[in-house]
């Protein structure tokens, strides 16, 4: 992971050089597949799990649409979105899922870790990820707020207090692709996709159906909801296309969007002013010393959770 990094430093930093750098990370990457002994089946590799950690964010994707004139509520546009993704240790995913691997997910809007709209369990069996949420969405939402600075600890007890149900047959099965030139994974459901009872609306059935690719780079999710009896689409992008959300990483601005610690009132106000968003949800941290010492806290739970974000 140290010498893809350094390439794409090279990459980034002499342009002159940057063929000679993709060409050797191309090499690094065919490497790695035939170290790491992918199969495709499989999940179990180190790779999989430094990818799927970490916290990502479209602001970039979601800059540009504006830019064109593009809002979320058009054909092929998109909100902005957060989304971190946490693993929990053996013991609690056992006891919790049934399963020794799982990830929590948070995905948030507008770089505001109050404003939470999806939390998500994802246990692991070999290839297969299976999808969890709370039955209580309100309370589960506020127990996870701020969710980037918990601890493992604090998420191990969040999880516990939750209810989780599980979503069947909305498995998501993942295999490496063989399509890209650096190492990535692909997810989709088998079935084409599945049929819930709306959580705010338990009248309402929403066909779902999922798309996912996640790198080195960054996530690419094309999640899209449709009512089941008029066929209308509820959420994702009609034309198809994902929301595209950049790993966040020393070789991008993005730490920003994390929350309250990682910025000031004025920065936050300017960075969602091109979006044309309120800033007022999420207000800059106090300037007191115990909230100093609680970002301080919070910048190291980011540093030791979530190495490959931070550029290690």
């Amino acid at each position: 992971n140290f010498i893809l990094m350094m390439a794409d430093s090279l990459y980034y930093s002499h342009q002159s050089v940057a063929r000679k750098a993709s060409a050797m990370k191309i090499v690094l990457l065919l490497l790695l597949r035939r170290c790491e002994g992918f199969s495709g089946s499989s999940l179990n590799g180190k790779n999989f799990e430094f990818m799927f950690s970490g916290d990502f964010d479209n602001y970039e994707q979601v800059l540009i649409e504006r830019r064109r004139g593009q809002s979320s509520k058009d054909t092929d546009g998109h909100e902005h979105v957060h989304c971190s993704l946490r693993w929990l240790d053996t013991q609690v995913a056992k006891e919790i899922s049934g399963y020794e691997r799982c990830v929590v997910a948070c995905y948030y809007l507008d770089a505001d870790p109050q404003n939470i709209f999806r939390l998500r369990l994802y246990a692991f069996d070999d290839s297969i990820m299976r999808l969890y949420r709370p039955q209580d969405i309100k309370k589960a939402h506020s127990l996870c707020t701020n969710f980037p600075c918990k601890k493992l600890d604090e998420l191990a007890h969040v999880c516990r207090c939750i209810s989780w149900q599980y979503l069947e047959y909305c498995d998501i099965h993942w295999q490496e692709s063989a399509k890209d030139e650096e190492i990535s994974f692909r997810g989709s459901m088998p079935n084409g996709g599945c049929t819930l009872p709306s959580q705010y609306n338990p009248n309402r059935f929403v066909v779902i159906k999922d798309d996912l690719m996640i790198s080195f780079s960054g996530l690419r999710v094309n999640d899209r909801g449709y009512d089941k009896e008029s066929g209308k689409l509820i959420y994702g992008s009609e034309n198809g296309i994902p929301y595209d959300l950049r790993r966040l990483s020393k070789n991008n601005d993005l730490s920003w969007t994390l929350g309250p610690a990682f910025r000031t009132a004025e920065h936050y106000s300017k960075m969602l002013a091109p979006l044309s968003l309120a800033s007022s949800s999420s207000p800059a941290a106090s300037s007191s010393q115990h909230q100093k010492d609680e970002n301080e806290k919070c910048h190291k739970v980011i540093r030791e959770s979530t190495p490959i974000s931070q550029g290690k």
